[in-house]
């Protein structure tokens, strides 16, 4: 369980750069 909250949470970061990069 710990480890899929941790993956979840590095998943929404990347979309979260990715959105970034995108307005960029």
């Amino acid at each position: 369980m710990v480890q899929s909250i941790e993956f979840t949470q590095i998943e929404m970061k990347v979309m979260e750069g990715l959105q970034v990069g995108n307005e960029c």
